[in-house]
């Protein structure tokens, strides 16, 4: 059986990099984005591990958040939503193996995938790097999700015409 819940959360991570990240000064940035990405990647592995996970549509929407601590003390907690593309194998139960969407068949496992969905679209931190210069996380990210996005145009001989959102 599978279980639905609902929170009330406070956005995702695309309003939370454009509305609440600048606010924070740089050590705060990076302490927020390196536990940001431990979270989201030990969930991911979690759910890799267990159900052989792929999301498959994991953008800066799709992560939410909320602070269970202050303004001055933040202390954020990370989800991932919508699972409407993802593929699961649960007790041998495959859900989305069929082509879906702009999804083949699944195949085989990429578990890398996810993160590289994430990072081709979190180039939004790039708009952070002026209010940030210094901020070695946001230009990590930056340098990663420009590298993905030129493989994906050059390397891949990707046609951007073809797709509403190229980082699929």
């Amino acid at each position: 059986k599978i279980i639905t819940g609902m929170e009330k959360v406070e956005g995702n991570l695309l309003q939370f990099m454009n509305n609440v990240l600048p606010t924070y000064k740089i050590d705060d940035v990076e302490r927020i984005l390196k536990e940001m990405f431990i979270q989201i990647c030990e969930l991911l592995i979690k759910l890799q591990d267990k159900y052989d996970f792929h999301h498959r549509d994991f953008h800066m929407g799709n992560i939410m958040y909320n602070n269970f601590g202050t303004k001055t003390n933040p202390k954020y907690k990370w989800y991932i939503i919508d699972f409407g593309f993802s593929y699961m194998n649960i007790d041998g139960r495959k859900y989305h193996a069929d082509a879906i969407n702009m999804y083949e068949k699944y195949k085989s496992p990429n578990k890398s995938f996810d993160l590289r969905i994430l990072f081709t679209n979190i180039s939004e931190l790039e708009k952070l790097t002026d209010t940030h210069p210094g901020c070695k996380s946001i230009n990590l990210i930056v340098s990663i999700s420009k590298k993905l996005y030129r493989q994906y145009i050059y390397n891949l001989n990707v046609d951007l015409s073809e797709y509403v959102t190229p980082w699929h």
